[in-house]
């Protein structure tokens, strides 16, 4: 085999045969000093290679990342980071600022306050005058009709109604002597006895005897009512209010006596605005609390309505009736409640804060699902003194809606109920 002669100076050593080692010139250190590399010639390989890579395994790639095309005639979804934030954490809201529609009364009230005053009050004077004997009851105790309340000293009373009484036999004596003696008159004229004149001075006898027996009659009857009402009794059954004598008092007719209140009813004096009062009728339901009674609400109704308003006022007196079976109600206790005006059934209705306006009108979010949802509504006139609005279309029983004031929510947000 002839020995090829070396001539390749890359060619490595390990690859040489003997022969060929033997050939290799003496080292020269000019000879195996290291070439200089061409850099520029590397970076345009990196570019090629890079524009190669970019052409073949990129557009594989971004098909697996993108996803499928819509189908002909399908929106694209369009997704910003807000909405895909919220489909990935829910915004969860408080059981109390969320509410299930349900079905309920609506009432139109106008708010009152006023004064208890006792049904009945009446105050007792003397309808004779004399001394006091005795007084039977206090101040605060309870009295039966008819009970004696108070005594005068009657002894003088019957000593006049016995006089008159006397006065008035002596009269009707007279009165029977002057008839018998117009009828025997009246004989003696008709037998030419006697003349006319005699006649005329008899009847008027009579006449005059008449006329005194019916004086001293009426009389009579005026002294027994004196000897009456000098004993008084309780009109009616009630309380002893006030008592403005004392035994062995002396007093003239028309003296105050004592004050009896009827309990058993009270009336509550109530002052309604005028711009309120023509919605007020007799017969209207009421509600009242009494200061002094905590936790304790009476049922009253509209009694009487006054006609006009007091000088310089703006309200109106209304009457209010209500039962005080237990005596717990006192004259001159302060109360304040409201008048139902108006009542609706069966009605849907909820606070102002769930109805919110936009550039298309009012609606309610309502949540479906897990979601909210922009549920258009019609409303009417607001009720209990304005904390419900009524709906009459957009919403109905069962239906769950945000009633909480919460600005930031909007419809198409996922929600999730704390607690539920």
């Amino acid at each position: 085999m002839s020995v090829t002669a070396v001539t390749d100076r890359n060619t490595p050593a390990n690859d040489l045969t003997p022969e060929q080692r033997g050939e290799l010139p003496s080292w020269d250190p000019a000879s195996t000093a290291p070439r200089k590399r061409r850099r520029w010639t590397w970076a345009l390989g990196g570019l090629i290679l890079g524009a190669v890579l970019g052409l073949t395994v990129l557009p594989g790639l971004m098909a697996q990342l993108m996803p499928p095309p819509a189908e002909p005639g399908a929106e694209a979804p369009v997704e910003t980071p807000a909405v895909a934030e919220a489909q990935a954490a829910p915004t969860i809201l408080n059981a109390v600022e969320v509410a299930t529609v349900a079905a309920q009364d609506l009432r139109s009230l106008v708010r009152i306050t006023g004064t208890v005053v006792p049904d009945r009050e009446t105050r007792l004077s003397a309808k004779v005058s004399g001394t006091i004997d005795s007084i039977n009851v206090n101040d605060g105790e309870a009295v039966a009709a008819g009970d004696v309340l108070i005594e005068f000293d009657a002894d003088e009373l019957r000593d006049r109604l016995e006089d008159q009484q006397a006065s008035l036999a002596s009269a009707r004596v007279q009165l029977e002597t002057a008839q018998a003696n117009l009828e025997r008159t009246q004989t003696l004229v008709t037998r030419n006895v006697a003349t006319q004149a005699t006649l005329d001075t008899a009847q008027a006898q009579v006449s005059q005897a008449q006329a005194s027996v019916a004086t001293l009659d009426a009389q009579v009857r005026a002294a027994e009512r004196s000897l009456d009402y000098a004993t008084v009794r309780a009109p009616y059954a009630g309380v002893v209010s006030t008592r403005e004598v004392s035994e062995g008092e002396s007093v003239a007719v028309g003296s105050p006596l004592l004050t009896i209140v009827d309990l058993s009813n009270v009336e509550v004096e109530v002052m309604v605005p005028t711009l309120a009062i023509a919605s007020v009728r007799p017969g209207q339901q009421a509600s009242v609390t009494i200061t002094g009674i905590p936790g304790r609400t009476f049922d009253a109704e509209v009694e009487r309505i006054s006609p006009t308003a007091p000088s310089g006022a703006h309200s109106i007196p209304v009457y209010l009736t209500l039962e005080n079976e237990d005596g717990a109600l006192r004259g001159g206790m302060f109360a304040t409640g409201t008048i139902e005006v108006e009542t609706r059934a069966g009605a849907i209705a909820l606070p102002p804060s769930a109805i919110r306006t936009d550039s298309e009108g009012r609606y309610v979010l309502k949540i479906v699902g897990a979601t909210l949802v922009r549920q258009p509504v019609t409303t009417g006139p607001t009720w209990n003194e304005g904390a419900l609005v009524e709906v009459t279309e957009g919403i109905s029983a069962g239906d769950r809606v945000v009633v909480a004031p919460l600005p930031s929510l909007e419809a198409g947000v996922p929600v999730s109920i704390e607690g539920a």
